[in-house]
């Protein structure tokens, strides 16, 4: 709707009530004018003041209603965001080392184990025969040992006869170290200090090299790791500063990259970041995280919504400012972007008042008020 001036919607009633009023005194006449005139004036400021609230765009000089910000310096930072998973070099796969019937389990799910536990026990009747019947053996062979270096020592008998002696002592001890070599092969025993987190097999089963028997966790080496595109093998380096996100248990945390990989994957062409996490039952293995790595920082920016910057094809980005109570066209340069902030490198200093609401209908050198 289009609004009537004051000027000439105030001699239009000026008119009207002479019009009506031409029998009057002069004097009564002037005076009721006066009052009539006084209330229409204030019913038209009012809905003038009613009409600026939902349109910015009046008709007394087209004037634009904005909203401006006061342009401050802060810090900004630009990250490369990528998703990583939790791992450990300790996530082992316990398997046997010789194929065997299962006799006996001795640890169970959870359970808290040393290095070199016994974890399970596989048929080994064969050997322990054997080792049975060696020691036997070696007995009877030490006693005539024994007894035929006593006679060599009083120089009795041939040497011959007492190396005999001894060789078949050595022989029979050589005999029970590899057969108890072999025996220690029929027990399955944890490789590392940790926690048992799975139980495969059972008991009356063919364990069999290869096949998984058990898995043992050390909670304490935890890290996160996660594959980096190649673009940015001169942007990521050890001791860049990383924000690691776990989603699933609703928790960031804040660390320094521990070890960058000098190998360029050819598959995919990547390369892989390592982050040392330390102990924690939060923590499981192949659980999903998302890294942030900052890679740029400016502890001095100036820096606007992104969403505030418009492009002309002649002009290239340009944003307003507020200058006098006129909208100001700013060529600006922008550098990084990150997220919903964009840093401007040219074209913009503290102080400046930009135009955050109201901007789209603005030109340059267009009356403002804010």
């Amino acid at each position: 709707m289009k609004q009537l001036s004051k000027l000439s919607l105030n001699a239009v009633v000026i008119t009207l009530l002479l019009a009506s009023c031409g029998k009057k005194d002069n004097n009564a006449q002037l005076e009721d004018l006066r009052k009539q005139h006084a209330e229409i004036s204030a019913k038209i400021k009012t809905l003038e003041e009613e009409i600026n609230k939902t349109n910015p765009k009046t008709s007394a000089g087209n004037i634009i209603q904005v909203t401006v910000t006061p342009l401050n310096t802060t810090p900004f930072f630009h990250y490369i965001d990528v998703q990583g998973k939790v791992t450990s070099d300790k996530n082992i796969i316990v398997t046997a080392k010789v194929p065997g019937t299962v006799t006996g389990i001795f640890v169970q799910r959870g359970q808290a184990v040393r290095k070199g536990t016994v974890l399970a026990t596989l048929d080994a009747e064969q050997i322990i025969k054997g080792i049975n019947e060696a020691k036997s053996s070696l007995s009877f062979v030490t006693e005539l040992y024994n007894r035929q270096k006593s006679l060599w020592d009083q120089k009795i008998g041939t040497e011959v006869q007492y190396l005999q002696a001894k060789n078949q002592k050595e022989s029979l001890e050589n005999k029970i170290e590899s057969l108890n070599e072999q025996y220690a092969a029929f027990k399955i025993t944890a490789p590392i200090d940790g926690v048992v987190d799975e139980v495969i097999m059972k008991v009356g089963e063919m364990a069999n090299p290869g096949f998984p028997a058990f898995r043992v966790i050390n909670t304490s080496s935890y890290k996160a790791t996660a594959e980096i595109a190649e673009a940015y093998v001169s942007k990521v380096q050890k001791g860049d500063k990383v924000a690691i996100e776990f989603p699933d248990i609703n928790e960031t945390i804040y660390k320094n990259i521990d070890v960058v990989s000098n190998v360029i994957n050819v598959v995919n062409r990547t390369f892989n970041v390592e982050i040392n996490l330390g102990a924690s039952n939060k923590y499981k293995a192949n659980m999903v995280t998302f890294l942030k790595i900052q890679d740029y920082a400016n502890n001095n920016a100036t820096v606007i919504p992104i969403n505030l910057i418009q492009r002309s094809e002649n002009e290239g980005d340009h944003i307003f400012v507020a200058e006098n109570g006129v909208a100001k066209r700013r060529i600006i340069t922008v550098g990084k972007t990150y997220g919903n902030d964009a840093e401007i490198i040219s074209g913009l200093k503290a102080g400046d008042q930009i135009i955050t609401v109201g901007y789209q209908e603005l030109t340059d050198g267009q009356v403002i008020k804010y």
